[in-house]
C-alpha cells in the first residue's frame, strides 16, 4: 500500500477480506503479517476510516508506554481527535473497556504490533491473550492483530494474512498518467 498525493492504491484483495470479516456477526479475529513497512498500519488506517474503531499500535517499550498510547487511541476514536480524554490505569480497565464498547454496537479494535505489545508486558501478557481468547469472543468486536512475522491465537478460528509487496501492475495502475517509459 502506497500513498501517492493522499491516494490510495494496491491491497484491494486484502480489503476485500477485511470486509468481509466486517460483515460477519458477533466476533472475528483477523491476523496480518509482513515486515515492517509493508503497509500493514496503511492497510489498517484505510480499512477503519470511517469505522467504529479503535486503532492502537503497540511499541516495543514499557508497558506503561502502551497504556499511555491506548488511552489517546480510545480517546481518538470516541472523541474525535481529542487524545487525552481517556486514562487507563491498568491494561486489565484498558480491555474492559474496550469489550463495554462493543455492547453498543460492532467495534473494530486494531492491535498493531501485537508482537512488540506482548514483548513488552513480559507475563503481563497472559492476562491479555485471557481477554483475546475468552472475554473479546463472547463480543460484537472484529479483533485485528498485527506483527512482523506470523502468528496465531490457539483455540480461536481466525482469518490470516501475509501482507507481500505490491505486485508490479498495481504500481503501475497507479500511475495512469505516466507513458510506460516514465
Amino acid at each position: 500500500m502506497i500513498y501517492q498525493n493522499d491516494t490510495f492504491f494496491g491491497r484491494g484483495s486484502e480489503l476485500s477480506i477485511l470486509e468481509k470479516c466486517y460483515g460477519s456477526d458477533g466476533f472475528g479475529l483477523v491476523t496480518i503479517s509482513g515486515p515492517s513497512g509493508i503497509g500493514k498500519t496503511a492497510l489498517l488506517r484505510r480499512f477503519c476510516a470511517g469505522q467504529r474503531a479503535v486503532l492502537f499500535s503497540a511499541m516495543r517499550a514499557d508497558p506503561s508506554v502502551n497504556l499511555n498510547a491506548l488511552s489517546r487511541a480510545v480517546s481518538k476514536s470516541l472523541y474525535r481527535d481529542v487524545r487525552d480524554l481517556v486514562r487507563f490505569n491498568s491494561m486489565d480497565s484498558a480491555l474492559e473497556f474496550i469489550y463495554k464498547m462493543s455492547e453498543k454496537g460492532r467495534l473494530i479494535f486494531v492491535i498493531d504490533n501485537y508482537d512488540d505489545l506482548a514483548a513488552s508486558m513480559g507475563p503481563s501478557s497472559e492476562m491479555v491473550r485471557a481477554y483475546l481468547t475468552h472475554i473479546f469472543p463472547r463480543h460484537d468486536i472484529m479483533l485485528i492483530l498485527t506483527g512482523s512475522v506470523e502468528f496465531d491465537i490457539p483455540g480461536i478460528k481466525h482469518t490470516s494474512m501475509d501482507l507481500g509487496r505490491l505486485t508490479f501492475s498495481e504500481v503501475c495502475d497507479s500511475f495512469q498518467d505516466y507513458s510506460g517509459d516514465d
